[in-house]
Formats: C-alpha cells, structure tokens, sequence
C-alpha cells in the first residue's frame, strides 16, 4: 500500500486536473457556440432591412411592411369597405319545413339588381366571373328542409355560407358570399323535380335567385373597396389590400369620412439594434468566461495554453476591420463600438443610433455579406 501510494496520488492528480481541463473546454464551447449563434443573425440580410408601416389612423387602416417595401410618406382616403352579397328567402314556420328538392347550382360574378325597396325586387344582369367555379348541390328527401338545405350549402365548401334567421315572422334560409368584391356576387340557379317549374314561388324555386326569376331577397349587395392612395383613385375586391403598394400589406377598417390619413413606411431599426446588443451581451459573457477559465492556477496548473489561442482568435475576429466593405462600415468602432480596458466591448448608444438612422443595410457587409464579415470570421473557427 505505502509503494502504491506515490503513484495513486499522482495519477489521481492528473485525473483531476484532466477534469478541470475538459469541463473548462466544454464551458468554453458552450460560449463560444452561443456568440456564434447571436452572430447568425448578422449574417441574415433581413435583419437590416426590415420595414415598419404605420398609420395616423389605426381605426381606419393599419398596415405592415416586408423588406421589399421602399420607404416613404403617403396620404391615404377609404372611402368605402369590400363587402359580400346576402340573399335572403322568404319566410317559412320553422327550420323544419320542407323546402322542395331538387338541384342547386350556384355561379359567382357581377350582378345588377334592383332591391326590393323601392322596387319591384329583380336581377337585371349577371356576367360570370371567369376565375369562380360553379358548383351545384344536390337536394333530396336526405335534406330537403330548410336546415337541410342549409348544411348542405355549408358542407359543400364551395365559398357559400348559409344560415337560418328568425327575423320575429318565421324562418328564413340567409346565404351568404365568403369573398369580398363585386365580382363575388351569387347567382342561384334551381332544378325543381317537385313541380317541375324553375321559377314560381312554390318548391325548391324558391330559393332561385337568377335573371329569370329573383325570388331571393338581396339584403346586402357585393361591392369592391374604394380608397384613394396620394390622391390616386384605387378599388379592391378585399379589405386586404397586397398589391397598391409594393411590399406593403394594407388593411382597410373604416371610412375615413374624407380625411386622409398618413402611412410611413420606414425601416425598423430596432430588430437590427437588438440583434446587434445580443452579439455584443454574447461576447463580452464569452471574454469573461474565457478570461476566468484561462486565467493560472498555481495549485491546479490550469491556464492552457490553446484555450488562449481560441480567445485570441475569436478577439480577433471580432474586432479586426473588414477589408473592402460593401457599405460606410468596416469596423465595430464606427458603429460606436469599442473595447474596454477588460478586453469587453461597450456601446455607445447614440453613435449606435447615428449609424443605424443613416442607413442599417450598409451594415450587411460589416457583419456577413463578404467572407471578411464578423459574422462569417466567427463560423469559421
């Protein structure tokens, strides 16, 4: 035992001093992969060209913006909201009733009627829209009340909703058009096998709604959305509106009643701002550790010395300039950017805002565009 002494003790020294090494190598990486996950998203370009709409007007339209988006001013009018015909049936005793059978053929388009106030209630025109599908539903014994009809219209799918309304008389069957715009009107075509007349008000005909015979009732008519963008007139089958603008993604709420309200599309400096503090936060935690982990041990011997070689390079990295930037900046400090006594680096928050107010995507290269970024240095230790 005393023979094997010496030797025990010296093996179980260097186990534990192989221990301490490979924890602190591991705490190292552990940093080390966090900075380099913080400085991905320096490298993605749409970190500094993101874009912000906003509205003067938040009740009458709101807005977002893609990194597409150019940025500017604009005088917005909504003078009228896309909205979706209704048609309404008339009045049965309950959702009981049998309707009739038959088929139901719908067709989506234009239409030009004239309500039935003041009157007589008709559907003057109908001119189809070539993008919609026609679809037609099948009415038997299986369905042939009035809430049968109805959850055969909301089962097929086919851009047509319906419902049962109690409007204090008795039942009436309320279909809908799902899209917006005047283009999304309804067409009702009826095959009555009950009497084999299309067009009375007896039987499935009841529910036709056609240039031949209007025996729906239109209690809301389709109509696109009127708005003004700079004093330049513009309509819209939705209140979505995608294509006025390029990149920006309109919402039309209300009618501004002739006031106009003011969009600003500009760029959104604070997704490039924090992306850029949790790179500086990342490695100034990288710095400390390193330096706590490296620093020498008399009694363990720790302080290696390829732990210091990695601090360096990763120092490195980060702080040397880039060669031949794209944009104004080629280096951390003319961002405000600069390293402390420590060996951390700090902000300066108002040269920080300067630079990121006189253009962030000139920050592209600085940071990943070019194989000399901060960003893509980083990845390749």
């Amino acid at each position: 035992a005393a023979e094997r002494a010496p030797e025990e003790n010296r093996l179980l020294r260097r186990e534990t001093s192989l221990t301490s090494e490979l924890s602190g190598f591991g705490t190292l990486k552990g940093v080390l992969a966090d900075l380099q996950a913080r400085s991905a998203a320096l490298r993605n370009e749409s970190t500094f060209t993101q874009r912000t709409a906003t509205s003067s007007n938040t009740n009458a339209l709101t807005a977002t913006a893609s990194s597409s988006a150019a940025s500017g001013t604009y005088s917005i009018t909504v003078d009228a909201l896309a909205s979706s015909q209704s048609l309404a049936s008339g009045t049965f005793a309950s959702a009981d009733d049998v309707v009739g059978e038959g088929t139901l053929t719908f067709r989506f388009g234009t239409v030009d009627a004239t309500p039935a106030v003041p009157g007589p209630q008709a559907l003057n025109s109908f001119t189809l829209n070539p993008d919609r599908a026609s679809a037609s539903i099948t009415i038997d014994s299986s369905n042939n009340t009035l809430a049968g009809v109805r959850d055969a219209v909301n089962a097929a799918g086919i851009g047509v909703s319906a419902a049962i309304v109690n409007d204090g008389g008795g039942a009436r069957l309320l279909l809908s058009s799902i899209d917006t715009g005047a283009a999304n009107a309804l067409e009702v075509s009826v095959a009555d096998i009950g009497d084999g007349n299309d067009t009375d008000l007896a039987g499935l005909s009841r529910l036709a709604f056609n240039t031949g015979s209007a025996n729906l009732t239109q209690t809301a008519a389709a109509a696109d959305a009127s708005f003004s963008l700079n004093g330049l007139a513009l309509t819209s089958a939705s209140n979505t509106v995608t294509e006025a603008l390029d990149g920006v993604s309109l919402t039309l709420k209300d009618m501004t009643s002739g006031t106009a309200g003011t969009l600003t599309v500009s760029e959104n400096n604070a997704v490039a701002r924090n992306a850029i503090e949790q790179f500086v936060n990342a490695y100034n935690a990288f710095i400390s550790t390193a330096s706590n982990l490296t620093r020498f041990d008399p009694v363990t011997g720790a302080g290696d010395f390829s732990a210091r070689t990695v601090i360096s390079q990763v120092r490195n990295a980060v702080t040397a300039s880039v060669q031949n930037p794209d944009g104004p900046f080629g280096s951390l400090a003319e961002l405000g950017i600069t390293t402390s006594a420590d060996g951390t680096l700090s902000i300066n928050s108002e040269r920080l805002t300067t630079a990121l107010e006189d253009g962030n995507s000139g920050m592209i290269s600085l940071f990943g565009r070019s194989e000399t970024g901060i960003a893509q240095r980083l990845d390749g230790l």
